[in-house]
């Protein structure tokens, strides 16, 4: 046969290499009887990029995730393919089609230097770091691999395996059963029966339904060990809920240790004896009682002091006891919260000069009182303004923004004590 006329590997149906290839980035040619797509191009293009002259196909095939260690911690390494010649397995690309592979060290050391390739290039911030998945649909990573490696020829611990750093999500599915097998993504040559290369970053899935016939399941209690058919990978697709009720599970797993901790530690502080019957720490504990009560006291008596300093000098009214009240409280209040907010404030209150003839007026002894609700209160607060410097109308004015309760009572007096 002509070199560049090919049979299709599915139908037989001859291709012709140097007419038939369809426009596009991996100049393919694609079997009018069957659809199967053969790849075609340069011999020597790089495998990383998926053109071939040898008719490979995307393959997705499945091997044995291994038994959970005794101690339920997770596999340091998965198979990908078990070991040996002609093994026969089935893709859900080509559901009624028998294919067989031979896989050897040679396989695992082909892969590797794929995978190593992307790794670096990961490293370098060129592509996405490797990862697995769960049933192909190339979303969450449930680990990442960092080597494929040669186990030997036992079927279920040798064969061509990864080794996994798990995420979260992927190692409480796995803890929960809740996958029964690793699905590897590969090119693979049904003529010469060999797997030539990864499909990309994702180079595995976490699945139920094995494609190898030799391989042995993960999770006996929730699939047979052989199951050739995968012919509708989409059957194994979990819910939501089942996959909450996963992940659910191996966070209860792995936090029992943590809550028996805690348990014990709660019991033996119930069973230790009341630091309160130790003489020592009672008489801390009234030592540093006393201290805050001496604290309290002296921050009391600083708002008091300050408070009746702006007495003095006018700046509140020395009658208004409602209003002294208010500022010594807030001003303790922000003190014991470490503020000083209201002092500030009272600092910069505006002295009053009605308020500084009140206290001339009582430290000559008389009885004036401008904040009195009587009349005479009211003429003194007036009088107050006028000696200020004010003139009658605006000292009338002030006096009765100050005490309209006097005002009233001298207007009432018809103005009887007099200006």
């Amino acid at each position: 046969m002509n070199a560049q006329k090919k049979k299709c590997f599915n139908c037989t149906q001859v291709l012709d290499f140097a007419n038939q290839r369809d426009a596009g980035p991996n100049n393919t040619v694609t079997c009018p009887s069957c659809g199967a797509v053969n790849p075609a191009g340069d011999v020597a293009a790089s495998a990383l990029a998926g053109i071939n002259v040898r008719g490979d196909i995307a393959a997705r095939a499945l091997a044995a995730l291994p038994d959970l260690p005794a101690d339920g911690s997770l596999p340091a390494d998965i198979q990908l393919f078990p070991p040996g010649k002609d093994v026969p397995f089935t893709l859900q690309d080509y559901p009624d089609k028998d294919f067989k592979a031979d896989v050897d060290a040679s396989t695992a050391a082909l892969l590797d230097g794929e995978l190593q390739t992307m790794i670096a290039r990961a490293s370098a911030g060129k592509a996405a770091r490797p990862f697995g998945d769960k049933n192909h649909e190339d979303a969450e990573a449930t680990f990442h691999p960092t080597k494929i490696f040669w186990g030997g020829e036992d079927p279920k611990a040798g064969g061509v395996r990864v080794k996994t750093e798990w995420t979260g999500f992927g190692g409480a599915l796995v803890k929960a059963r809740a996958f029964c097998y690793a699905s590897g993504n590969f090119r693979f040559n049904p003529t010469t029966q060999k797997i030539v290369g990864l499909l990309g970053e994702n180079i595995a899935g976490l699945v139920n339904r094995p494609g190898f016939s030799t391989i042995q399941a993960f999770a006996k209690a929730s699939q047979p060990a052989a199951d050739s058919s995968n012919n509708n990978n989409q059957q194994n697709k979990m819910t939501d809920k089942e996959i909450s009720d996963a992940i659910s599970a191996g966070i209860t797993a792995g936090l029992t240790p943590v809550v028996k901790r805690i348990e014990t530690l709660e019991a033996s502080a119930k069973a230790a004896s009341p630091v309160k019957d130790d003489p020592t720490i009672a008489a801390f504990e009234t030592r540093l009682k006393n201290l805050e009560t001496e604290k309290d006291t002296n921050i009391s008596a600083s708002a008091k002091a300050a408070v009746a300093g702006a007495v003095k000098l006018g700046k509140i009214a020395s009658q208004d006891t409602a209003g002294i009240a208010w500022w010594e409280n807030q001003i303790a209040a922000e003190a014991k919260a470490g503020k000083s907010e209201a002092t500030v404030r009272l600092e910069k209150l505006p002295v009053n000069p009605a308020f500084l003839q009140v206290i001339a007026a009582q430290a000559a002894g008389g009885t004036a009182n401008t904040a009195e609700p009587t009349a005479e209160g009211f003429a003194a607060c007036v009088q107050a303004h006028a000696k200020a410097g004010k003139k009658k109308g605006e000292a009338i004015d002030l006096a009765m923004a100050e005490n309209i309760a006097g005002y009233k009572a001298w207007r009432d007096a018809n103005g009887k004590p007099g200006l």
